[in-house]
């Protein structure tokens, strides 16, 4: 996938949300930016509007034990997805019906079967504290 940008002001930060679902007809992709000046113009509650998705990159652990300890955390259930086939994914569902997705990487240096990326749904501020129990579990 390529995506081009233009007319970006000089100096200022672009962030570029792309969500990707597996779904069994296809792919969804969801494209979201945002500049630091939209941010600087929302004034002291920008960082607390802004919605945001996160990776996490591991090595060592596989990827079902990696599901199960998002999990232990948000609730909801752990399924082993499978397909496509490459990526090998999990996903769990929490508990508010969000999906949180952990895949192989090819970039990371580790037998394909202990390399996890786990890649968030959409978060919000109200979601950082949660997030910060999800890192320390896995």
């Amino acid at each position: 996938m390529f995506l081009g940008v233009s007319q970006v002001p000089e100096n200022k930060v672009l962030f570029v949300d792309v969500g990707l679902d597996f779904p069994s007809e296809g792919s969804l992709y969801v494209l979201t930016m945002t500049t630091t000046q939209d941010l600087e113009s929302a004034g002291e509650n920008g960082m607390r509007t802004l919605r945001f998705g996160i990776e996490i990159e591991t090595v060592g652990q596989t990827r079902e034990r990696v599901a199960q300890a998002i999990q232990q955390v948000v609730g909801g259930t752990v399924q082993h997805v499978g397909d496509p086939f490459c990526y090998d994914p999990w996903q769990v569902t929490d508990a508010r019906g969000r999906v949180w997705k952990v895949m192989a990487d090819s970039s990371l240096s580790a037998a394909k079967h202990l390399q996890a990326e786990v890649v968030s749904p959409i978060l919000t501020y109200e979601d950082i504290e949660e997030l910060q129990k999800i890192v320390r579990a896995v």
